[in-house]
C-alpha cells in the first residue's frame, strides 16, 4: 500500500489530494491563489481527521514543483519539505506541466477522443507562457520552456496533426493560432492524474533529494529596482 500526500499550488487554483495506490481517497481545492499559505495547512489537517488517517500513515509527499506562480511553488514546496522531514517521508516531485497535460489527457479520455499533442500551457504574463509539448501517451517532445508567443509558435505540431492547448496560457494562443479545428482547454490539475503518476513514481522509487529539491521556476524572478 502507498499511501501519498499530494500538493499542488503552482497555479491560481491551489490542490491537496489524499491517495492510496494511485486512487483519490480526500481532496480539497482553494481557488483563491492569495490564500494558498494560509489555507494548506488547515486543508491538510482537516483531511487527515475528516479521513481517520494519522499524518505518520504516509508513505510519501508529492508536490508540484513547477514552473508556475513564484509565491505559489514556494509555498507546496516548503510544505511538502517540511511534512517529509518532520515525518521522514520520501518526497516525490512532478512537474506542473506534466500533470497538465496528463491531466488533459484524462478529459480526453472520457469524451472517448485522441489527439496527437497535449500542449499544456501556464501564464507567465504579457504574452508569455511556460510550456511543453507531449505526444498522447505522455512522451516529452518539447522541453519545459518559458515562451513569447507568436503566429508562428508550434508551427511544426500544428502541421497535419490533431492538437489540443491547455492551462490557464492557453487562452493567449487562441487569439494567435490560425488553423481550424485545434482546441483549447482552461483545463487544471486533476486529482487522479496527479495521484496516477506519483504513485508509479513511488513504485519505480523516483525521490527527490530532500536537502537540495527547490521549486522549477524556469526563470529567475526578478524585481524592478528603481
Amino acid at each position: 500500500m502507498a499511501l501519498i500526500l499530494l500538493i499542488d499550488t503552482a497555479t491560481e487554483q491551489g490542490g491537496l489530494w489524499l491517495s492510496k495506490d494511485g486512487v483519490v481517497l480526500a481532496s480539497d481545492v482553494e481557488t483563491n491563489q492569495r490564500d494558498h499559505a494560509s489555507w494548506i495547512h488547515t486543508a491538510i489537517k482537516r483531511m487527515f481527521d475528516e479521513t481517520g488517517f494519522e499524518l505518520s500513515a504516509l508513505d510519501a509527499i508529492a508536490v508540484s514543483e513547477g514552473p508556475g506562480s513564484y509565491t505559489g511553488l514556494r509555498v507546496g514546496m516548503s510544505t511538502a519539505k517540511g511534512l517529509a522531514y518532520a515525518l521522514n517521508k520520501p518526497l516525490i516531485g512532478v512537474g506542473t506541466l506534466l500533470l497538465l497535460a496528463a491531466s488533459m489527457q484524462v478529459e480526453l479520455m472520457q469524451m472517448g477522443r485522441r489527439v496527437d499533442y497535449i500542449v499544456p500551457m501556464i501564464d507567465a504574463r504579457r504574452m508569455e507562457v511556460f510550456t511543453a509539448v507531449y505526444d498522447f501517451n505522455l512522451n516529452e517532445e518539447s522541453k519545459p520552456e518559458a515562451l513569447i508567443l507568436s503566429g508562428g509558435s508550434y508551427e511544426k505540431y500544428l502541421q497535419n496533426n490533431d492538437i489540443v492547448f491547455c492551462g490557464n496560457g492557453s487562452a493567449k494562443f487562441r487569439s494567435l493560432c490560425t488553423k481550424d479545428g485545434v482546441l483549447f482547454s482552461a483545463t487544471t490539475v486533476i486529482g487522479s492524474a496527479f495521484a496516477k503518476i506519483a504513485f508509479n513514481l513511488f513504485l519505480m522509487q523516483k525521490f527527490t533529494d530532500l536537502p537540495y529539491s527547490e521549486p522549477v521556476y524556469i526563470k529567475e524572478f526578478y524585481t524592478h529596482q528603481s
